[in-house]
């Protein structure tokens, strides 16, 4: 007996040893809002299959976790791998219901700790809810908002911010608040405090869908196949509140963060009129850009009459656009009728 005791000891012994040496994935905090979050997951827990995640320690899952795919591969280093397609997490809520018709009328609120790949496939999501609303790559950008059925046609209301560093761990936030005067989506990123989507109306919503979430791809099923390529450590879903406040968001890093730098490959620029950059160029090459444009004969001898003037009828009524470019057809300005300037 004393022989099988030491026996079992020294195995005891040797499992929490090794448990020890494991890398930890996400500990949940015990102040976390465990009397409202649906989902607070780091999955230190079980994936099942497809159909299940089992909770471990101080984990919240109210409702049902569970890969989407089935190929998503749990890691106690990074937490999960998600190899784009098809796969990601995808969460049904039992106490957490976006609305009752095709609008989301319920706020909420998001969060993802995630490290993507440097490539990502296209419309790669990182976050979707009720089937219009999401956080996805689009245009080497990270896109966020929703859509929505205004005055009788779809608005697609969204921001942009550059795609995070890849290879590098990140958080994003979101709270989704509704109102009767309209709605707003607050986003947060590593910190920092992202442009709000604003609307009149809220987002669309599937009413099959009011109650699922899904991070690493999308949960509409005509988006099914836009999986994010990287890994995810901790997502959390709760309630929104009736305000905003920095405190809702709980996987933001805690303190002021200035946006990491980004990494600048430098560029040469000719001396034109026009000179195209795109969302994603640094500032000193959009510096370099500015510096090396040049005006045309015609722009320099306006200058040189010290005149100003601004028009609201002229070239970009005709283009449909608030905003001019420089590379508009002087000949599409074409009235079709009496012009009375008096009146102006």
């Amino acid at each position: 007996m004393a022989h099988t005791t030491r026996i079992r000891s020294a195995a005891l012994g040797l499992v929490t040893v090794l448990m020890a040496a494991l890398p930890s994935v996400t500990s949940i905090p015990a102040t976390s809002a465990a009397e409202t979050d649906a989902l607070n997951i780091g999955f230190n827990g079980s994936l099942v299959g497809t159909t299940a995640y089992t909770t471990a320690g101080s984990e919240i899952m109210r409702g049902m976790a569970h890969r989407a795919d089935g190929a998503e591969a749990q890691d106690p280093t990074v937490g999960v791998r998600l190899g784009g397609g098809r796969q990601g997490i995808i969460f049904d809520a039992s106490t957490l219901n976006l609305g009752d018709g095709s609008t989301a009328t319920t706020g909420f609120i998001a969060e993802v700790k995630f490290t993507p790949a440097a490539t990502q496939g296209s419309l790669a999501t990182l976050f979707a809810a009720g089937g219009g609303l999401q956080v996805r790559y689009q245009d080497g950008l990270l896109r966020y908002g929703y859509d929505s059925f205004t005055d009788g046609s779809w608005v697609s209301n969204t921001q942009t911010v550059r795609v995070p560093a890849a290879g590098t761990e990140h958080a994003f936030s979101l709270q989704y608040l509704p109102g009767t005067t309209g709605t707003r989506l607050v986003a947060y990123l590593d910190g920092v405090a992202q442009p709000e989507v604003t609307s009149p109306d809220p987002a669309s919503l599937n009413p099959d869908l009011r109650s699922r979430f899904g991070f690493g791809n999308d949960v509409h099923p005509q988006a099914l196949t836009r999986g994010f390529t990287g890994s995810l450590r901790q997502v959390r879903v709760a309630p929104g509140t009736a305000t905003f406040e920095t405190s809702n968001f709980e996987l933001q890093p805690s303190g002021p963060t200035t946006p990491p730098e980004q990494p600048c490959e430098p560029k040469t620029y000719e001396p034109a009129n026009t000179i195209p950059v795109t969302a994603t160029d640094c500032a000193a090459n959009l510096v370099k850009a500015a510096s090396a444009l040049r005006p045309t004969e015609q722009q320099w001898a306006w200058q040189e009459h010290n005149l100003s003037a601004f028009i609201h009828f002229g070239i970009n009524t005709f283009y449909n656009q608030e905003w001019g470019h420089g590379t508009e057809d002087p000949a599409k300005f074409n009235p079709t009728g009496p012009v009375d300037t008096d009146a102006w």
